[in-house]
């Protein structure tokens, strides 16, 4: 009974780990994108 408890805490803290570690890598790969972005300064047209 024990183990079956202990192992389905640590398939939960496993599930837990990866999602964190995927939101964490998620957010950060954003942040490396530092091209400045495009802006229109100015539109002329005759």
């Amino acid at each position: 009974m024990c183990d079956e408890i202990n192992n389905s805490t640590k398939n939960m803290m496993k599930r837990f780990l990866f999602f964190l570690l995927a939101l964490i890598s998620l957010s950060c790969s954003e942040k490396l994108d530092e091209t400045p972005d495009i802006s229109v300064v100015e539109f002329r047209q005759k």
